[in-house]
């Protein structure tokens, strides 16, 4: 998908905004899809095989449905800035793109609008991630487990997520 993703960006960059907006809901959606099997989110049958080629708003509801059930059950292991991350991101995503697909007001799309939402699409998706041990690869965390706080005699606290 980074093939879609630079694409993308390179024809934001040279300013044609028009052949740019189908490459920008092509990596959101497969980002949001990608995101839902990484973090292991239920999905409704219908959605899993859905042929809709518009599928962002549904992801984003899954998504969203499965943060807020995990907050309400006190397990949502996501740090308050993580939180607040996906807020942030999901309102330029909203704001400065699905508003406008949904209604077909393609002319409200400029090129930095549109570099700001790919921005925000990798952004959101990284609020799920958290870094193991120092120098490491981010993981993507999964909702369904807890984290566990450790605390070694004279160093800071470590947040590791509980594994399953």
């Amino acid at each position: 998908m980074n093939k879609v993703r630079d694409q993308t960006l390179s024809m934001l960059q040279a300013g044609q905004v028009e052949s740019a907006k189908e490459g920008v809901r092509q990596y959101l959606e497969y980002r949001l899809s990608d995101l839902i099997s990484k973090l292991r989110i239920p999905v409704p049958i219908d959605l899993a095989f859905n042929e809709n080629k518009q599928l962002a708003g549904d992801f984003i509801t899954a998504i969203e449905a499965a943060v807020k059930l995990q907050k309400a059950a006190g397990s949502l292991i996501l740090e308050p800035a993580q939180e607040a991350g996906l807020n942030a991101s999901m309102t330029t995503i909203v704001g400065n793109y699905l508003s406008h697909w949904g209604t077909g007001q393609a002319l409200a799309f400029s090129a930095p609008a549109l570099q700001g939402v790919m921005a925000a699409i990798d952004t959101y998706c990284d609020c799920f991630t958290f870094i193991p041990s120092p120098g490491a690869a981010a993981k993507y965390y999964n909702l369904s487990v807890k984290r566990v706080k450790l605390q070694s005699p004279g160093s800071t606290n470590v947040v590791l997520p509980r594994r399953s």
